[in-house]
């Protein structure tokens, strides 16, 4: 959630508390506390959201480190493999383009290293009889293959989550909206009140402040301090 949807939110926290604290004083108007129970629903909901926005994000990010990780290492083992065969045969394409090193696998971006890896895999998987001498047999190979297409997944999924993340977004958005229209109900109800309890009109109208919870005051200095009171 956003700073000013967090300070919202405690707000709504604040009035359900203060409205459940005094049912006594509301108990002649069983709608209000229809709002309350509504209130406390999209709490439950707001916070179930934002508790499933915030794991996806972790499982998708954690997921695809690790499958990169792996990745990394195995497209820079593969790829010193094609540059020896490269220097063997004289294949200047293999020489040129796998005369790399961990650091440039790292350093890159997650389409252009699953582009890398996915070349690599071709070209493995193309002169695989010639690279038995290198330690790859078909099994190996087959590892390697699983590793890359692993590591392609991940990536994949981790637009799915972004997608699912922003369900959730937008799930939220509208159960503000429906708080806004349920506090909105809660104001005029509780305008009975103005004369007939002040006191707990004004503690409703303190609970329903949004108070930005997330601002800190800069200290003035001195000098511009001492401006201002002369």
């Amino acid at each position: 959630m956003k700073k000013h949807e967090r300070n919202k939110l405690l707000m709504i926290d604040a009035v359900v508390s203060y409205l459940s604290g005094n049912q006594s004083v509301t108990a002649n108007v069983p709608v209000i506390a229809n709002r309350i129970a509504k209130l406390i629903s999209i709490q439950d909901s707001i916070r179930n959201y934002e508790q499933l926005q915030s794991s996806i994000a972790k499982v998708s990010s954690a997921k695809k480190a690790e499958a990169r990780e792996k990745a990394e290492f195995a497209g820079n083992t593969f790829a010193g493999k094609l540059y020896s065969h490269g220097i063997e045969t004289g294949n200047t394409e293999f020489t040129k383009k796998y005369e790399v090193t961990i650091s440039d696998f790292r350093i890159i971006g997650d389409v252009i290293l699953v582009t890398k890896l996915l070349a690599i895999k071709d070209d493995v998987r193309d002169n695989l009889n010639a690279l038995g001498s290198h330690g790859i047999t078909q099994e190996v190979y087959d590892e390697f293959a699983a590793t890359v297409d692993n590591y392609v997944t991940s990536v994949s999924n981790k637009e799915t989550s972004y997608a699912e993340r922003s369900a959730a977004v937008k799930s939220i958005t509208d159960l503000f909206d429906q708080a806004s229209e349920s506090l909105k109900t809660l104001d005029k109800l509780i305008e009975e009140y103005r004369t007939k309890n002040p006191n707990f009109f004004n503690g409703y109208k303190s609970a329903r402040g949004i108070k930005d919870f997330g601002y800190r005051s800069k200290a003035v200095p001195e000098a511009t301090q001492n401006q201002k009171e002369q």
